[in-house]
């Protein structure tokens, strides 16, 4: 996971969730799928569409309710050891929530405000609403996308081996095929160059899906 997003740190509890099904957004979220459906996938792809301020503060934000909130959740996030309740608080609102503040994200204005006049003493909850709103925004606006794109990468890639490995099967067909072509001859059980062309046919299907197997998609 990114670590910038105020001095996250993480670290996996045991176990780590895999299926073969779309993924649900807290699986990339909280990272527990396999490549391209990783926490680092979607969020690349959240840079991409310009709205990665989203998925930073949904971490940020993750990071404060599993710190000083104690919360259980499927994958450990926490924020440094030098980080405070309070501090943090004013950090997230400064880079997120206020008024013009750098990274702005998309909050109701009455949300928004609650935020900001609860900036100080320590209030665990604080961010919880505003975190599920963002997760909602995601959901609607980039989820749907992310995952159409990220399948289709997922399948072309699984093509793309595929065909390197016919590839290599049709090549050591061909050594085979022409050993023992060689072999026949030299023993003069085979009297006529003619087959040799099959070896020619199976060296010529293994180089073309080797190498469409290395195209790019």
């Amino acid at each position: 996971m990114d670590k910038s997003a105020v001095g996250v740190a993480g670290a996996l509890e045991d176990g780590t969730y895999v299926s073969d099904s779309a993924p649900a957004i807290d699986d990339l979220l909280f990272d527990l799928r396999q490549p391209p459906f990783t926490f680092d996938d979607f969020r690349s792809f959240m840079v991409r569409e310009m709205a990665e301020e989203n998925i930073d503060y949904w971490q940020a934000t993750e990071a404060f309710r599993q710190t000083f909130g104690k919360v259980r959740a499927p994958k450990i996030v926490r924020l440094a050891k030098n980080m405070n309740a309070e501090g943090t608080v004013r950090g997230i609102i400064d880079e997120y929530v206020s008024p013009n503040a750098p990274r702005e994200i998309n909050l109701p204005y009455e949300m928004r405000n609650q935020i900001v006049q609860n900036q100080t003493g320590v209030n665990v909850t604080v961010f919880d609403e505003s975190q599920e709103e963002v997760k909602k925004l995601m959901e609607v606006n980039s989820y749907s996308r992310f995952l159409a794109v990220s399948s289709k990468q997922n399948i072309t890639e699984s093509q793309s081996v595929f065909r390197k490995k016919v590839g290599y099967v049709f090549f050591f067909l061909s050594v085979a095929y022409a050993a023992g072509i060689i072999a026949l001859e030299e023993a003069g059980i085979l009297k006529t160059y003619f087959l040799r062309v099959l070896d020619f046919i199976f060296l010529f299907i293994a180089t073309s899906y080797f190498l469409s197997g290395k195209k790019k998609v």
